[in-house]
């Protein structure tokens, strides 16, 4: 007898066994998906399931998480079934199908789902030329509190946002110039819409994607103003650095900032990371990629240190605490800039490097600490160093 589950995860390998031995691990794949309540099936790209794994009978389940390459898909029909139990849906990038697909039955009926609070999209199916499909009237995630998007929005109109703006707490979409014009033309995202919405990441798409007819600041300034109310925010944009930066410190909705993300700038200078602490009273953890990090003017002797350094922090907010690099590579520059703003922010306390820069990373650390510009602050530095640094590893 099968025992009771709840969860059941299924990674298939290649079968490299007789016909009979397939048959009996998909009887077994069916009878503990029949008693689960949430289930995850990845087979990647695989042409066909196991010969024996039948799903028609199965239905209200609480999670669905697939990725295989099928059509038809038969873990869509198995949402659709399972439609005003569902609390979390997953989509995976091997799985042929359309968002539509799961709110429209093959007669043409739509489905909605109550109880879904979690959807995420992994580089589903979408058309990248011609109309992208609209569904008017429907309502499919009223209950809608966590969206993950890593795909540009696949609706030529509000679908997936209908019903749900006082419910959505987390948002994560990519956003093109397609995508933007949706979104305006139907007022998806306004200054008073999602309340709730705490944590935004956005992968926005400069340059040609934005297309001829969209300017570039009002495109920036859409972006920034998605749920400026958001404490979490990261937003990485392929477009230029020094415009995104200048934008961020001068937008004055970014106030409620806690926690900053922005991976996509890579040609940020210190100054641009100070001004940016600078504008965000309550920043307490910044994330950048700074490959090419400037710290000091040429001209700046070790005697002229000290005052560059009152000019230079004037005004520094005292809730810094963390900073992150995302980059390979952390050279002098990122070290000293560390060290600086330990120097001048009360409550910071750790840079977090990636995992392999680590060791590199806290060599040059000691290295640093040891020389003329920081010479005199070289015990406050090294309580830190081994006592904050060593203490976040991730």
């Amino acid at each position: 007898m099968t025992p009771r589950v709840v969860d059941i995860e299924v990674l298939p390998k290649p079968f490299h066994y007789g016909e009979e031995s397939r048959g009996l691990y998909g009887s077994l794949v069916t009878q503990l998906f029949q008693l689960a309540k949430r289930i995850t099936y990845c087979d990647g790209r695989a042409t066909s399931v196991p010969v024996e794994l039948q799903l028609n009978q199965i239905c209200n389940l609480v999670h669905i998480s697939f990725d295989i390459e099928l059509e038809p898909n038969p873990f869509v029909l198995l949402a659709q079934r399972s439609s005003l139990t569902l609390q979390s849906l997953s989509i995976g990038p091997n799985s042929y199908v359309g968002l539509e697909g799961i709110i429209q039955e093959t007669e043409g009926n739509y489905v909605a789902y109550p109880r879904l609070h979690m959807l995420k999209l992994f580089e589903m199916h979408r058309s990248d030329s011609g109309d992208l499909p609209t569904c008017p009237g429907v309502v499919p995630f009223p209950s809608l509190r966590h969206l993950h998007m890593d795909i540009c929005h696949p609706f030529g109109d509000d679908t997936i946002f209908r019903g749900n703006t006082a419910t959505l707490e987390y948002l994560k979409i990519e956003l093109d110039y397609r995508s933007y014009h949706v979104f305006s033309e139907y007022d998806v995202f306004t200054p008073v819409s999602h309340p709730k919405l705490q944590c935004v990441d956005i992968t926005f798409f400069g340059d040609g994607a934005r297309g001829p007819d969209l300017d570039a600041a009002d495109y920036l300034e859409y972006v920034l103003n998605i749920g400026s109310q958001a404490t979490v925010r990261t937003i990485n944009g392929h477009m230029d650095d020094n415009e995104l930066a200048l934008a961020l410190y001068l937008f004055e909705d970014f106030a409620c900032i806690r926690v900053l993300s922005l991976p996509g700038l890579c040609w940020l200078e210190f100054v641009d990371v100070i001004e940016l602490i600078k504008s965000l009273p309550l920043l307490s953890d910044l994330t950048t990629s700074p490959t090419q990090l400037k710290l000091l003017p040429e001209d700046v002797t070790v005697d002229e240190f000290p005052e560059f350094m009152i000019t230079v922090f004037a005004g520094l907010n005292d809730q810094f605490r963390c900073w992150s690099f995302m980059q390979t590579g952390v050279g002098n520059e990122v070290v000293r800039s560390v060290l600086l703003l330990a120097l001048v922010c009360p409550n910071f306390s750790y840079a977090v490097p990636l995992p392999a820069e680590r060791k590199e990373f806290m060599k040059l650390m000691e290295e640093t600490i040891a020389t003329d510009y920081f010479q005199e602050y070289t015990p406050s530095l090294r309580r830190l160093l081994f006592d904050g640094w060593n203490g976040k590893q991730d």
